[in-house]
């Protein structure tokens, strides 16, 4: 679990695939994962409508800081941040870390410091939904979110997008994918054996070579790298049958159809490798699914 998820679970949020979100005591609060000297740790995010004065600032410092706890404000003021340090999230740490957010949330009611009761995006009454944008938790209208990720998506793409990014990226990828094809080569052709794990490397390798070309990942990549993985498993197999059908004096169509006299059934052997390859390749892109950086506000 990352430092989000505990506080997570313990205040019953709302989790993002970057943070997780929700009231605590109350109050509209975002937790997200970040690094830090010794790892990683939580740094909770409240997001306010008017910017602090210093009698808030100084108020919200009270109860911070003799918890040994500096407290950042940005967005001119309108956001707090600051780091919750702990190693299990158990008793002690948990009941003391909860004592620090319920005095904090109690300071922010005492102080009068408001937070958003609208969409946060074009400042217009009424919201949708609450949701995690930059680390801070913000109510929204769909349409205005939607037009957001819109934006983003357009700016995204035309930044990353040229042919020469492209071209570059997918070529590396198809190198990688091509070394993994031969290591799959060598052993079935010099060990005589199928190692049907090893199919795996095909897209691993195409994926590493894709990072190594240092190109902005973009979202078809699994689609590609699965279609690449695909390709090159099986055509190293269909070329390693050609050269056993060489061996014995006969065209690859017609080793598969009629097979050897010890195996007389080529075909569904040749079917089962083929299979074999496609399941690894793809449960290969599959694990790396979740690495995929997708743009988000």
């Amino acid at each position: 679990m990352r430092k989000h998820d505990h506080i997570a679970k313990f205040y019953n949020l709302y989790v993002d695939p970057h943070g997780a979100f929700g009231e605590i005591h109350e109050v509209e609060a975002a937790v997200t994962t970040e690094p830090s000297e010794h790892g990683e740790t939580a740094v909770m995010s409240y997001l306010f409508r008017d910017p602090l004065t210093p009698e808030q600032t100084a108020g919200i410092d009270a109860v911070l800081s003799p918890e040994g706890i500096v407290p950042t404000y940005a967005r001119e003021g309108t956001l707090l941040r600051f780091p919750l340090a702990y190693a299990t999230f158990k008793a002690p740490e948990a009941e003391r870390i909860d004592r620090i957010l319920q005095a904090l949330a109690e300071a922010i009611r005492a102080l009068g410091i408001r937070q958003w009761d609208r969409c946060g995006l074009c400042e217009q009454e009424g919201f949708d939904t609450l949701r995690l944008m930059n680390g801070a938790a913000m109510k929204t209208h769909d349409a205005c979110y939607d037009r957001l990720m819109a934006e983003v998506e357009a700016a995204w793409r035309k930044q990353n997008g040229g042919f020469r990014t492209l071209f570059k990226g997918y070529s590396w990828m198809a190198a990688g994918a091509f070394l993994g094809t031969l290591v799959n080569y060598f052993a079935l052709v010099y060990g005589e054996v199928q190692i049907s794990f090893l199919y795996a490397l095909v897209p691993l390798f195409g994926l590493l070579m894709y990072r190594a070309s240092k190109v902005p990942h973009r979202r078809e990549y699994p689609f590609i790298l699965t279609a690449l993985s695909v390709l090159f498993a099986a055509g190293m197999i269909t070329y390693v049958y050609g050269l056993y059908a060489q061996s014995w004096g006969m065209t690859l169509l017609a080793f598969l159809r009629d097979g050897i006299p010890d195996v007389p059934d080529m075909f569904s052997i040749y079917v089962g490798e083929v299979l074999y390859a496609v399941i690894f390749c793809i449960a290969a892109v599959a694990v790396t699914w979740r690495r995929i950086p997708r743009p988000h506000p």
